[in-house]
């Protein structure tokens, strides 16, 4: 355990290394308590300066692209064109096959006969 004196106000801290923050952690939370990886990585977070446990923005895609917006562009394709493939909806789209797969099968309820897509029964 190591201690530090604050000159400025003469207060004194208490640093403890990650090891006895994850102890402390698991004494109080007994099983719902944070892995140890994960009491280690937010430990060196917090000792790098940061201050909130909030998550951090990401960028990029969102993580489901399943949203109503690209249901309803697959829909129209296959409005347009009952003999569309799931590949050929893939490149007009930009989303990959098992995403209009997803997208065709369970949300539009669609099922192949005969190779055209028709509404599920």
């Amino acid at each position: 355990m190591l201690y530090a004196v604050d000159r400025s106000s003469q207060a004194i801290s208490l640093f403890i290394d990650a090891t006895e923050t994850y102890e402390l952690i698991k004494e109080a939370f007994g099983d719902a308590a944070l892995s140890c990886s994960s009491t280690f990585e937010w430990f060196s977070r917090f000792l790098k300066g940061r201050e909130k446990v909030n998550d951090d923005q990401h960028t990029g895609s969102p993580r489901s692209l399943r949203c109503e917006e690209n249901k309803l562009k697959i829909k129209e394709f296959i409005k347009s064109n009952r003999r569309i493939s799931i590949k050929d909806l893939s490149s007009e789209t930009g989303l990959s096959v098992g995403l209009c797969h997803q997208i065709v099968t369970k949300d539009l309820d669609m099922i192949r006969r005969l190779q055209n897509l028709f509404p599920g029964f």
